[in-house]
This record gives C-alpha cells, sequence and structure tokens, in this order.
C-alpha cells in the first residue's frame, strides 16, 4: 500500500492467522484514512488476532486515535484480541492523555 511521505503501514500475516499492523512516522488528519483503509485490508479476512505496532509512529492526533478506536470496536465485533505495542514517548502521552492507554500499555521494563 503507497501511504504519504512521513507515513507508512506495513502488514504482515503470520501463519499463525495473527496480524500485525506497523505504523511508522506521522498519523494525522492527512494520514489516517490509510490508516483506516489498513486495517479494511486486514479486516476482509477475519484475524485470529491484531497487533498494532506504534514504536515507529513519532506522532498521533485525534484523527489517527479515531482510528485506533475503530480498530478496538472491528475487533470486538469479529471477537479478535487487539493489542497496541511500543507505545513510547508523544505517542503514549496522546494514548495516556485520551484514556485510550489500556489500548496500549506500558512497556515491560527489562
Amino acid at each position: 500500500m503507497s501511504l504519504p511521505e512521513g507515513f507508512g503501514a506495513e502488514i504482515a500475516h503470520e501463519k499463525s492467522g495473527v496480524v500485525r499492523l506497523i505504523l511508522r512516522g506521522e498519523l494525522d488528519v492527512s494520514t489516517a484514512p490509510q490508516f483506516g483503509a489498513a486495517l479494511d485490508d486486514i479486516f476482509t479476512t477475519k484475524p485470529v488476532e491484531l497487533d498494532i505496532d506504534v514504536g515507529e509512529l513519532t506522532f498521533c492526533d485525534s484523527s489517527g486515535l479515531h482510528q485506533f478506536v475503530r480498530a478496538s470496536r472491528l475487533c470486538a465485533a469479529n471477537n479478535t484480541p487487539l493489542s497496541v505495542i511500543g507505545a513510547k514517548n508523544v505517542v503514549r502521552r496522546v494514548f495516556e492523555v485520551s484514556g485510550l492507554d489500556l489500548l496500549a500499555p506500558p512497556p515491560e521494563r527489562t
């Protein structure tokens, strides 16, 4: 999927049926539709689990948060477990302030 410069989304299907969506760069009003399109692509089949890796996401505004809520609803409707992993710095703070930090628990400390 070709996405605007500054944002990237990579979908990886694992043999176990787990789908990993890796988001990179800035997720904002201009790139949120591409995140939504990636979700649509993923849910054309019923994934066993959806992992959204935001470790390389550098920014997320309310348009991006809306898509995370949408992902949560799609997963709930399909009985698909959802994990949002790797949130740090600014992105972690956006999840905390919005109350969506339950979707993206803090990284495990080693």
